[in-house]
């Protein structure tokens, strides 16, 4: 609309296109591209939003209709707690090895689904939610807040693990969704006190509270973002059990 009312383009005519003194009410270049920037970044924006949930939807679609989760689909994992640096060197060679005919055949390792690898990024900033340094918690919760009002569903099935945590019932959960187990924790510290003999003894004591405190504080901040509230809040149960 703007440029036909500029007089720069019209549906019957051919594109003419001034620019410079005898321009007359022809848009500037540089005006012309920065809308083009303008709109290219919203589209990006919008993509960013949109292809996530349609991939979702398909996925959905395909094992089950809508009332299939994340939780009841075989997952292509590439990053857990118990995998070395050496196992995921090698499944990253494996999937570089795939070749297009071995991905439109299925004859080989699947390759992880998108919606995987989105998972491991929100699990990766939660475990980093839980981190020893402060700043790397501090930025972590921020990107983290980002990433769960973009999948709002991953908040939503988060919310009974972070509780456990707070509720030091997570005894057989350690890695799960990126946390750490804050039960198994508890029980370390109560180890050393039994067996506290010595000063090396106190200040391991000492250092497993700060690593339970560490934790403690980095799901709290996860529970305090915007959309796993909003999901906490949506339900009595999980008020009462937050508040309990």
């Amino acid at each position: 609309d703007g440029l036909q009312r500029a007089g720069v383009y019209n549906e019957s005519t051919d594109f003419l296109y001034k620019d410079g003194e005898d321009g007359g009410k022809c848009l500037s270049r540089r005006l012309v591209v920065h809308r083009v920037c303008i709109l290219h970044h919203q589209i990006q924006q919008s993509a960013s939003s949109v292809i996530p949930h349609l991939l979702r939807k398909r996925r959905k679609k395909k094992h089950g209709g809508d009332a299939a989760s994340s939780a009841d689909v075989n997952k292509t994992t590439l990053f857990t707690a118990d995998k070395t640096f050496v196992q995921v060197q090698n499944d990253i060679r494996n999937y570089a090895s795939i070749d297009d005919n071995d991905k439109r055949d299925g004859s080989s390792t699947p390759l992880p689904h998108p919606l995987d690898g989105y998972e491991g990024l929100i699990d990766s900033l939660s475990a980093l939610s839980c981190h020893t340094q402060v700043e790397v918690r501090a930025h972590a919760t921020v990107k983290l807040d980002a990433g769960l009002n973009l999948f709002g569903w991953m908040a939503k099935e988060r919310i009974p693990r972070l509780l456990q945590a707070i509720d030091l019932n997570d005894q057989h959960s350690r890695g799960v969704y990126g946390i750490p187990s804050c039960e198994q924790l508890s029980q370390q510290i109560d180890n050393n006190n039994n067996n506290n003999n010595t000063q090396n003894d106190s200040n391991e004591t000492k250092r497993k509270r700060q690593r339970l405190a560490e934790v403690i504080k980095g799901v709290c901040s996860i529970l305090l973002c915007h959309r796993t509230m909003k999901h906490i809040s949506a339900a009595e149960g999980t008020r009462f059990q937050l508040i309990r």
